[in-house]
């Protein structure tokens, strides 16, 4: 990836050590910006006052020789408004006047100075010396990842661009042109008219995010992209504006994420402000940084009112302390947070709300975020209080239930058990009221169903246990437990009102589960012994294919005789029939037909001939294979062709220079997909060819792209099969590509190929890399 500037500073870097004349960048001490620190010197600034390139010392100490102390309020001027500011320093004791220009970077001062007599704008003329850096200037940027290019003259005629710059203009002839002659569309584009403004006033123009078309390569469509670019005037030895210099960084990827980010954030704050609910948004670390428009409404409150921690004012006193520990300890264990509390509204009434929220973390499972909703429960609640407020209701309701019912008060203890309760365990009411019921759990269950419940009381949360339960016949059977806080019609705290199910079978059940999840265990390591006999099956398999290539060597050659013989056989009866007969309507085709079907055996005897010689060709040992010996081997023996289809080949072979595979082999390799990408050609276009290699941690990629015929879907399917031709048109035996594939995948290698008809293809050949074989 180019290594592009990261940031506006490092681009303003770049910019300072580039310019000629004196310049500095200047951070301000503190958010009062009461001074300022020198951060960065270009080389002429560094001569002019004798400091290093990084002198990170307050401005008056670095611009001494200047008078610093009176440069102080100036900066702060242009940091504080973000405008441009240009003027004449009073001159010094002896004589010398300066002129100054500052412009806001960001978070940074760029300052440039220069004496009276040449300008003062950053990038102005400097002393002969500096000017004479700008050829080892060019070679360096000449090669640098981001785009430059130096322009000449009112017309800016290029007289400099890197390889960068031009990548931006594909195909198109730069150096020594206007730019309107070279780049005729960039007529009327902001970039250019700003490159005008900037060479007639010589102040430097930054822009971000500007919108470029342009092509990617010769002759391809025309896209949009978005770049970052700065603007510089350049000046001659006599301090004129003689030419503009241009750095300029590609952010397209950035703003189509800023985009996708934006339109993301645009359709959920559409989605919350639809929904009824309160929705809210904070930081990992708890800070509530969104609200929609429903929290405002409802409440009355504005977000300056509830930003730090405002909210809480909006929450019945009495709720805060539980509300705020329960949002504590969801921060610090990252777990959902879940409590219900009283809201006011905008009139001032409370109301029952419940307070959700869920984490949302990144790949590596750290949280970016919290998202938050608030639901009106008030009727759920004023109708519960209701119900447990009438305790014949309530206690009429629980006695007919199936289930175990309790409730306690708010110090724990409990003051109801349903008559389902007393029949199940067999206690009596004197027995098991207040904390007896406890006597009922398997001693073994018990004091962690205490101190669960005990907790649930304390912090007034639901409660939830699974313990063994006494029956009254003496057997304990498993059972659940679980109750929820309650509280009275003032919302004042009444204790907890829970149920008791038994789920022995379901207990038994899950244990059951586990016992077979132990056995599947123990069967997939059956398995694993079981596969390593497939191993060994598939080396015998192996064994058994070599039997059949030497099968495939000996029929191929023992039928060769017998066929001949036929065929002279059939040439003989044709010599022997009366001349007549050989026009016999009957006679002549059956002729043709027996000569066709020799033709056609003989072409399969050669057929299995030539896959037993390629298999034996292949049945080479690896070595470290140089890649470029071979192209060069190869692209000799297909000159011929080359010469003949005005075919262009490309190689990018340095990224691996060696590989480790059977020569013999490789050369097969390279061979037909070299060939087979001139044969296949498209007939509307020259042929181009790309070969290029990659490495990766466990292969070496040999790539071979073509803008030949192409294949569809169903061809690529059909590529590898042995005797399978898909293009008639050129001669072949199709069994090249049968054993590329065959002699890859046999040294643990794998070959993929990407096409679109009338496109081209690519050959994408993995081989295995063999890191402890020695590079040559």
């Amino acid at each position: 990836m180019p290594n592009h500037p990261k940031s506006a500073s490092q681009l303003a870097q770049a910019v300072l050590h580039v310019s000629f004349s004196p310049g500095a960048l200047l951070r301000p001490v503190g958010p009062d910006t009461a001074d300022f620190v020198v951060t960065h010197l270009n080389q002429a600034a560094q001569q002019v006052l004798q400091q290093p390139a990084e002198p990170n010392v307050l401005l008056g100490a670095c611009f001494a020789a200047l008078g610093g102390q009176r440069l102080l309020a100036h900066c702060q001027q242009a940091y504080r408004t973000g405008q441009p500011l240009h003027m004449m320093l009073p001159a010094l004791p002896d004589g010398t006047a300066w002129q100054l220009s500052l412009q806001c970077q960001h978070n940074e001062l760029a300052l440039g100075f220069a004496p009276a007599a040449a300008p003062a704008a950053l990038g102005a003329a400097a002393p002969a010396e500096p000017r004479q850096l700008s050829s080892s200037l060019e070679r360096l940027f000449r090669h640098a990842p981001t785009a430059i290019c130096t322009m000449a003259g009112p017309d800016f005629v290029y007289e400099m661009v890197n390889a960068a710059y031009e990548r931006l203009f594909p195909g198109r002839a730069l150096l020594g042109r206007p730019l309107l002659e070279a780049v005729p569309e960039a007529a009327g584009h902001p970039a250019y008219l700003s490159l005008r403004q900037v060479y007639e006033t010589g102040v430097s123009h930054e822009a971000q995010g500007v919108v470029l078309a342009m092509q990617r390569t010769p002759g391809g469509p025309t896209e949009l992209g978005y770049f970052n670019y700065i603007q510089q005037a350049r000046y001659d030895e006599h301090g004129r504006i003689d030419g503009v210099v241009v750095f300029t960084y590609e952010v397209t990827e950035q703003v189509a994420a800023q985009q996708q980010m934006q339109q993301m954030q645009h359709e959920l704050l559409t989605l919350t402000n639809a929904i009824d609910q309160l929705v809210w948004t904070a930081k990992p670390h708890g800070e509530v940084d969104y609200y929609n428009e429903q929290w405002y409404r409802y409440t009355g409150s504005t977000w300056e009112q509830c930003r730090n921690n405002g909210w809480t004012s909006c929450f019945h006193p009495n709720d805060l302390p539980r509300l705020q520990q329960h949002w504590q300890t969801a921060l610090a264990q990252g777990t959902p947070y879940e409590v219900e509390a009283r809201l006011r509204s905008a009139e001032g009434e409370y109301r029952w709300f419940l307070v959700r929220a869920l984490p949302s973390r990144d790949a590596e499972g750290n949280i970016t975020r919290w998202f938050g909703t608030d639901t009106d429960i008030h009727e759920q609640k004023r109708l519960q209080q209701v119900l447990l407020e009438s305790e014949e209701y309530f206690r009429s309701m629980a006695d007919s239930l199936p289930s175990m019912v309790w409730v306690t008060d708010p110090n724990g203890h409990c003051t109801y058990l349903n008559k389902q309760w007393y029949s199940y365990t067999g206690q009596q009411q004197a027995e098991a009221l207040g904390i007896g019921w406890l006597q009922a759990v398997h001693p073994d269950d018990a004091p962690a169903a205490e101190k669960a419940f005990l907790e649930a009381n304390d912090y007034q949360v639901p409660f939830r246990v699974v313990y063994r339960l006494r029956r009254h016949d003496g057997q304990y059977r498993w059972a659940i437990d679980a109750g929820m806080p309650r509280y009275s019609a003032s919302g004042e705290y009444a204790g907890i009102v829970g149920t008791v199910f038994d789920i022995h079978e379901r207990q038994l059940a899950e244990q059951a589960l586990q016992r077979l999840t132990q056995q599947l265990r123990t069967a997939r390591d059956e398995a694993r012994a079981l596969n390593k006999q497939l191993q060994a099956t598939n080396e015998r398999l192996v064994r058994t294919n070599v039997d059949l290539d030497n099968f495939i060597y000996s029929a191929s050659h023992d039928l060769r005789v017998p066929i001949t013989n036929i065929e002279g056989l059939l040439d003989l009866l044709e010599h022997q029939l009366p001349a007549a007969s050989l026009g016999n309507p009957e006679l002549g085709p059956v002729l043709r037909m027996m000569h066709e079907s020799v033709e056609r055996f003989k072409r399969t005897i050669g057929y299995l001939s030539e896959v037993t010689k390629l298999q034996k060709e292949f049945d080479q040992p690896p070595a470290q294979v140089l890649l470029a010996a071979v192209y060069d081997d190869v692209r000799q023996d297909l000159q011929p062709l080359i010469a003949e289809t005005g075919a262009v080949l490309e190689a990018d072979l340095g990224g691996c220079p060696s590989i480790s595979f059977s020569p013999r082999n490789l050369r097969s390799v390279v061979y037909n997909l070299l060939s087979n990408a001139l044969k296949y050609r498209h007939p509307g276009r020259q042929p181009l060819v790309h070969i290029g290699c990659a490495q990766l941690a466990h292969y070496t990629v040999l790539h071979v792209r073509d803008n030949g015929l192409g294949l569809d879907a169903d061809q690529q399917q059909q590529l590898f099969t042995m005797f399978r031709r898909l293009h008639h048109h050129v001669e072949g035996s199709g069994v090249g590509l049968y054993m590329v594939k065959r002699s890859v995948e046999n040294a643990g290698g794998k070959i993929e190929v990407s096409s679109e008809p009338g496109v081209g293809s690519t050959f994408s050949v993995y081989f295995p890399r063999h890191t402890s074989a020695t590079q040559p």
